[in-house]
């Protein structure tokens, strides 16, 4: 009750908790500002519903709780929390459509942290609507059914810092060159098991996106050392880098990554068969973190 009263509610991973339980959450705590339902497999729509006089919900978590529908979550956008909220984690809800995301577009003008993985019922056209929902700055939509059309349409949002595309396989090098092109600005890019995707994708991602601070390659395993190549000639402020399975990636990229790279300090490569133990003893004391 403490939790509710300071106006966060966190329940967790509760197979137990039903849409009764919500009731009295949605009359009496109407200041509640912080919710965090996850993995509560047993509530449905009636829950989110009940929620809608809670006027100052800016953070709503629904990761894994799967019988949510369009239905449920429109009754809350559409409430007066709908346009305070910053951040909404739809992570799993395996119901929702695109119909989720045009309420989103239209109520939700302040949202700044967008989740929507594995959300398999949402679209390309949906993802392409996303392009025109201004206000969001990071986009989780990994395992979503996005291809070049809908990446170039992300593109359209310059306030974009941080997407994530994890196992994106539809993803191209065209449409990451589209998207690199209009989306300068970005900072953070897990491309991770994107596995259509060569150096020449790289190639334009590195010469438009010279902010890039996290990259996440692992899986892409038709890059080659070329791709770190370009990444170390003009990235210089990337400080996190996976290229985990790239199997043909060898030790030139370490050779590169340590001369180019000054502010990297994270860097993984699980996999890389072709990346020798000397060359690995040879830069471990430039990085803070190297698996």
């Amino acid at each position: 009750m403490g939790d509710f009263l300071c106006g966060r509610s966190p329940l967790i991973g509760n197979q137990l908790i039903s849409d009764a339980a919500f009731k009295q959450i949605g009359r009496n705590c109407h200041d509640l500002f912080q919710l965090y339902m996850v993995d509560c497999p047993r509530i449905t729509d009636q829950t989110l519903k009940s929620l809608v006089s809670c006027r100052l919900l800016t953070v709503v978590n629904l990761a894994d709780c799967v019988k949510l529908t369009d239905s449920g979550v429109r009754a809350l956008l559409e409430a007066p929390c709908g346009v305070k909220l910053q951040e909404l984690n739809l992570t799993n809800c395996v119901r929702l459509t695109d119909m989720t995301v045009v309420t989103i577009n239209k109520r939700c003008s302040n949202l700044v942290y967008l989740t929507i993985c594995f959300c398999d019922h949402i679209s390309e056209a949906g993802i392409e609507l996303l392009g025109q929902t201004s206000c969001i700055v990071s986009l989780d939509i990994s395992g979503c059914h996005c291809s070049d059309q809908g990446l170039s349409s992300l593109g359209n949002n310059f306030r974009l810092k941080d997407l994530n595309l994890s196992e994106c396989t539809a993803i191209t090098d065209l449409g990451l060159q589209k998207f690199a092109q209009q989306c300068r600005e970005i900072e953070r890019l897990d491309l991770s098991h994107c596995m259509q995707l060569t150096d020449s994708a790289i190639k334009n991602l590195a010469f438009n996106c010279k902010m890039l601070s996290y990259l996440n390659l692992a899986g892409c395993k038709l890059l080659t050392d070329l791709s770190i190549q370009y990444l170390c000639g003009v990235c210089h402020y990337l400080a996190y880098l996976d290229i985990s399975g790239s199997l043909h990636i060898s030790d030139k990229s370490l050779k590169y990554l340590k001369k180019g790279c000054k502010h990297l300090k994270v860097l993984r490569m699980k996999y890389c068969r072709n990346i020798t133990k000397y060359a690995v003893y040879f830069v471990k004391p430039e990085f803070d973190k190297l698996t």
